[in-house]
């Protein structure tokens, strides 16, 4: 998931979600309910966009299905880093079942190419955006299926904050 809607600022570490980022995140938080998937991990960017994303979520979430993972800030998603530290990550969450992770553009696209053998320019994410990826195991890079793509403003008339 890329974090939800920021404002803008000089210091990017320290920009807040905007009100629409905040209703947008406990729009797909309500998509993901939906969907039923224990959730074992949500792990997140330290910057606080990301951070306050990351809290949404798992409020919403425990609020609709009784319980939800605490995040977790995880220095390996802020922005910059390279693929060597989403594939470790990615092997230390891969214990069958559902991880997010709340992190940022353009590394949310490079993860996806990744794991899905397909160019990062086939992905498209706004602020608040979430891909569901089906990830087989026990060599996921290129060979994961992509269950849906959402994006909160195509949301909006029919998921209720």
């Amino acid at each position: 998931m890329r974090h939800a809607e920021a404002a803008p600022g000089d210091d990017d570490d320290s920009r807040a979600l905007t009100a629409q980022g905040r209703s947008d995140a406990s729009r797909m938080a309500r998509l993901l309910s939906g969907c039923h998937w224990g959730m074992l991990h949500i792990r997140h960017s330290p910057l606080l966009r990301a951070t306050q994303t990351a809290e949404i979520v798992a409020q919403t979430l425990s609020k609709l299905n009784g319980k939800a993972p605490q995040p977790e800030t995880d220095s390996r998603l802020k922005p910059g880093a390279d693929i060597e530290d989403y594939e470790t990550i990615f092997y230390e969450d891969r214990a069958g079942g559902c991880n997010l992770w709340v992190f940022h553009s353009p590394e949310v696209m490079q993860v996806a190419a990744w794991l899905t053998g397909l160019r990062d320019s086939g992905f498209y994410f706004t602020p608040g955006s979430m891909l569901a990826l089906n990830v087989p195991q026990p060599n996921p890079a290129g060979r994961a299926m992509v269950v849906w793509q959402a994006q909160p403003e195509y949301l909006r008339d029919v998921v209720s904050p």
